[in-house]
């Protein structure tokens, strides 16, 4: 009697509609599917934590207004409880609460300082990074303030897009590429999440 062989391929395209937010993500060359002997599919993304981090980066710095499944998602992004994000936003946690399920629009200053924060978490792990490296290795300090700066500088510029403006469904496309110099696909460890041009 034969054994049933297991199969295995990159998906072009996987679609993620489970993130109950107002945007579709979808990665692209990324994902595997396993389908094992008793005929089990299996798919596996790597590095979601990475993948997370990556989709908070790109909603928040898109101008369109966030839903409340959206200030869910990046709320986890952040790995932080509702009443030390509504905190940090300077409302009280049961708005916060009410803005996730929907029931209230989360005022502009409140939804720019979420996306500020969502902004900023890599460079708090650089901050720490940055610690460890010489005195002398001013470039890297150099290029951190920079980019703090540029990011500061897209969140003072936006102006929030009311959500009943918003025509189009839109998405986002994330692919998974290898580290350094080549940007080869790669669908293991090996690899960062980047957003491709919208």
């Amino acid at each position: 009697m034969a054994v049933a062989e297991q199969k295995e391929r990159i998906l072009p395209e996987f679609t993620m509609d489970h993130l109950g937010t107002s945007f579709k993500v979808i990665l692209v060359n990324s994902v595997r599917e396993i389908i094992n002997e008793e005929g089990i599919k299996e798919i596996l993304i790597p590095d979601q934590l990475g993948l997370s981090k990556a989709i908070a980066l790109r909603r928040a710095i898109d101008s369109r207004k966030l839903s409340g499944g959206d200030i869910r998602f990046l709320r986890k992004s952040l790995s932080m409880k509702a009443k030390d994000l509504a905190e940090k936003l300077d409302i009280s946690a049961e708005y916060l609460s009410r803005c996730e399920a929907g029931d209230k629009v989360m005022a502009s200053n409140a939804e720019k300082v979420l996306r500020l924060i969502v902004l900023l978490e890599p460079f708090y792990m650089l901050e720490k990074a940055a610690e460890e490296v010489s005195a002398d290795d001013r470039k890297f300090a150099e290029r951190l303030l920079s980019s703090m700066s540029k990011i500061s500088k897209v969140i003072h510029e936006m102006k929030i897009i009311p959500a009943h403006e918003i025509q189009e469904e839109f998405i986002y496309y994330f692919t998974r590429k290898k580290r350094g110099l080549k940007f080869d696909p790669a669908n293991d460890d090996d690899g960062e999440w980047l957003a491709e041009a919208a």
